[in-house]
């Protein structure tokens, strides 16, 4: 167990600062972007060979634009909220010069020639591309050899799982993922930061391996809920949204936070097969909210929220079969040429541009 990680989160020194703080460093010149992504890799070499964070590092490049973004601050002309800002990409995004495999032995280090348009912004925002994080086989397949960095014996999660691990083990302060169902928030909430999925097609998926692109989204792993809204502000901008749909609207930097006046609880099928450990923490996070003057609806209260947990008793069937239908292209392609889907192992290697070890199964 990596025990220098505190058992629960919160925003303070022994967590990975949120990137906010950085940049008022950068502003007063107490600390360079250079200087904070070599600490980055400094905690990378003391955890990776645990936790399996990582497909591919890009250390090189890294250093390369971190230097840049230094010189920018020096000069106050800086790119963006998230100049310098050291992140890491979720293996199914495409980027330039760099092995995107999707977690497969299809894409064994296949490069592409072009950035996906969620790196390629990334870049133009001045962010520093640190690696490629692990992921399960295109989002969906076995899982990777990734571990929990709180707990090594345990996932760290679902498909975002290397990007996951890569925040809550203190070596990013924010990595990128992509959700259909679950793959950003249930990973964040296992490694003990903040995840956020933003509303569907906000940021543009092209050059993303598809699994069900009706339902699949872009999210972010951060430290903090501001930076975890100054890059997906700052990406969507960017980028643009999903051809037909809306951006993110709102300011750059996140409003004055305020107190809810009222949420729903729902139960859903989840709750039937909850442990009781888990059902305690969430019944005791009720009991706090509502002490703290926030009105907790029940489902029962109200026909709309009946009906709204009604179909979400249903939801995963109905997500089932939308991706069953949509994952036809390219996944019948691949079988047509007698590809096959891959198991990763529990090992893992910390070099660079290697992948895990693997058994195949037939499509």
């Amino acid at each position: 167990m990596l025990t220098e990680r505190p058992i629960s989160y919160g925003a303070s020194s022994k967590h990975t600062r949120s990137f906010r703080d950085s940049i008022d460093a950068y502003s007063r010149g107490a600390e360079t972007p250079r200087e904070h992504l070599e600490a980055c890799l400094q905690r990378l070499e003391s955890v990776e060979q645990k936790i399996c964070a990582f497909v591919t590092l890009s250390i090189d490049d890294a250093r390369i634009a971190a230097d840049a973004a230094t010189e920018r601050y020096r000069n106050g002309k800086q790119l963006s909220p998230i100049d310098g800002l050291p992140i890491g990409l979720k293996d199914l995004i495409q980027t330039a010069g760099v092995a995107t495999q999707s977690g497969s032995q299809i894409f064994n280090n296949w490069t592409p020639e072009y950035d996906a348009p969620v790196t390629a912004a990334l870049k133009r925002l001045g962010a520093v591309l640190v690696g490629k994080t692990t992921t399960t086989e295109f989002a969906y397949g076995e899982i990777a050899p990734t571990r929990n960095p709180y707990d090594l014996e345990r996932t760290p999660g679902t498909s975002s799982s290397g990007s996951a691990a890569a925040v809550g083990a203190g070596i990013l302060p924010a990595a990128i993922g992509t959700q259909l169902m679950s793959s950003v928030m249930r990973p964040a909430s296992y490694c003990a930061h903040v995840g956020v999925k933003p509303t569907f097609g906000v940021i543009r998926q092209d050059a993303i391996h598809p699994f069900s692109p009706s339902g699949e989204h872009v999210g972010i792993h951060a430290h903090s809920l501001e930076d975890a809204w100054q890059i997906l502000h700052a990406l969507s901008h960017e980028t643009g949204p999903v051809p037909g749909l809306y951006g993110l609207n709102g300011p750059s930097s996140p409003p004055t936070p305020h107190a809810p006046k009222r949420l729903l609880r729902m139960y859903t099928p989840g709750w039937e097969i909850a442990d009781s450990a888990v059902r305690s923490a969430f019944e005791s996070a009720l009991s706090k909210l509502s002490n703290a003057g926030i009105d907790i609806a029940e489902p029962s209260e109200n026909d709309d929220f009946q009906s709204l947990e009604d179909h979400f008793a249903g939801a995963d069937a109905c997500i089932a079969e939308i991706a069953a239908f949509e994952m036809r292209w390219p996944f019948f392609e691949y079988a047509a040429k007698g590809h096959r889907f891959t198991l990763a192992s529990n090992a893992c290697s910390n070099e660079p541009g290697t992948s895990p070890s693997t058994t195949t199964i037939k499509l």
